[in-house]
């Protein structure tokens, strides 16, 4: 199987500057690259037979089969037993299918509400264009895109199964999501010191910080805008946190910041021993079969993504390029932004969040990891904010909320967003590049507001 090669411009190659050669040798053979195989992956001790002992435990009935069968062959019961160990110990969930929103007790008139509000959206300049997905249960009962893909040097419509510029979704679908996956290992400990696990992570005040408060936007850090001027690289980055003081004191008041999460990204990386983007493909994105996301798109892949800013520092349209200032100066890949993905497999995403942690037959956390990552954080001044995610407030008061009280999700600056209604079992994604050509003209809260507002239309109308 072929190994998808990593290109590495001039300039950004810090993230991982030993395979930088490696990516410029077989970028010519590139279109003759394979697809990544599709099949489920299990992590050892967890959904595999890698720990016998570990296996026994989780199915002891394993014993008691193979004590009822004392007159087999022994080469035959030796290979029933690593049947059964290898069977995947996760619960199994149905497969996304594509449906009818009356399969779900929508209205006839759901899909044509949304094409309007899609299309109402580009028409007016609030976006260049506009990809929606809705989840009920295991069906996709909405799907599709209006607009243009990008508007400028020349207009490309938009199609489905655009591949977008993430943003801030990265923290919770990446990073937030890879901590806890550690966190369940003992690698990490949330209530713990950041400098337990990076070491030069300490002094002007930043001792005290913990791995929860990094995720729930209480470190007391400040915000790194305009460092990208300088093109630090990652490593260079990393020596200007090293020296930072703080903005406030640790846990005393919720200030959203970038700057938490690309240190969570920093610490599974080295908890870890792997690059984030390595840690994400093979814990994550593998074993869900999300084979369209990824950091720094490739190049046969670029045209497919949708294009964001004119970017006055770089000076082009940029498109299959991260937007974020300071992950594209850190090489593409950093915690608080960087990834790529279409609506399909942020949808198998949001069916494992809904499923407890598990899809098919991938388990990727626990349901009490994922309990604890949406539910609300202990925080002094703000009681919305769960490890990553934001949790549900009083309807009206902020676009893209659904039905329930307990629904979580996230924005992008780009113009994505995740929202997920536990309760309904409703998933909602939101992809757009509301800041193409410019993000002056963009308007993300007036499609994210009539967007979710369709949605929770149609489930009161279902359980009227």
């Amino acid at each position: 199987m072929n190994k998808r090669p990593r290109v590495y411009r001039e300039g950004l190659n810090d993230t991982h500057p030993e395979r930088y050669s490696e990516g410029l040798k077989s970028l010519a053979s590139y279109g003759k690259s394979v697809e990544t195989d599709s099949k489920p992956q299990f992590r050892a001790g967890v959904n595999t037979g890698a720990n016998v002992a570990s296996a026994l435990k989780r199915a002891p009935f394993l014993q008691g089969v193979l004590a009822s069968l004392p007159a087999l062959d022994p080469f035959f019961r030796a290979g029933l037993f690593f049947l059964l160990l290898w069977a995947p110990s996760s619960t199994s969930h149905p497969s996304l299918v594509l449906s009818t929103p009356a399969s779900a007790g929508f209205p006839e008139t759901f899909p044509a509400d949304l094409d309007r509000a899609l299309q109402e959206a580009t028409d007016r300049g609030a976006t260049a264009g506009a990809e929606g997905l809705v989840l009920v249960g295991n069906k996709i009962v909405y799907h599709n895109a209006k607009g243009f893909l990008k508007k400028t040097p020349n207009e490309v419509p938009l199609r489905k199964d655009a591949v977008f510029d993430l943003a801030s979704l990265t923290k919770v679908v990446v990073t937030t999501t890879s901590v806890m996956i550690l966190v369940e290992r003992g690698k990490i400990d949330l209530d713990e010191p950041v400098h337990t696990y990076l070491p030069e992570f300490t002094g002007f005040g930043k001792d005290a910080i913990t791995v929860r408060q990094l995720l729930t936007h209480s470190s007391g850090l400040g915000n790194m805008s305009g460092v990208y001027f300088l093109k630090p690289g990652k490593r260079g980055y990393r020596e200007f946190v090293w020296r930072i003081g703080l903005a406030n004191e640790p846990g005393s008041e919720r200030v959203y910041s970038d700057l938490g999460l690309t240190i969570a990204g920093w610490l599974v990386e080295r908890v870890s021993g792997r690059p984030l983007d390595e840690f994400a493909e093979k814990e994550i994105f593998k074993p869900l079969g999300m084979k369209q996301t990824f950091f720094l798109p490739p190049l046969s892949k670029r045209w497919r993504c949708a294009a964001t800013e004119k970017c006055p520092w770089r000076g082009r349209v940029l498109q299959g390029e991260v937007h974020d200032e300071n992950a594209f100066a850190m090489g593409g890949v950093a915690g608080q932004a960087g990834l790529f993905s279409t609506a399909k497999d942020l949808a198998l995403f949001c069916r494992m969040m809904l499923n407890g942690g598990s899809y098919d037959r991938g388990r990727i956390l626990h349901p009490e990891t994922v309990r604890e990552m949406t539910r609300p954080q202990p925080l002094a001044d703000y009681n919305r904010q769960g490890l990553g995610w934001w949790i549900q407030e009083e309807m009206g008061q902020k676009p893209g909320w659904l039905l329930s009280g307990k629904s979580y999700g996230h924005t992008g600056f780009t113009g994505t967003s995740l929202w997920l209604d536990p309760e309904n079992d409703v998933a909602a994604i939101l992809l757009m590049n509301a800041i193409h050509p410019n993000r002056q003209d963009a308007d993300r809260t007036f499609l994210r507001q009539r967007f979710h507002e369709i949605i929770v239309e149609a489930l009161v109308s279902r359980d009227r």
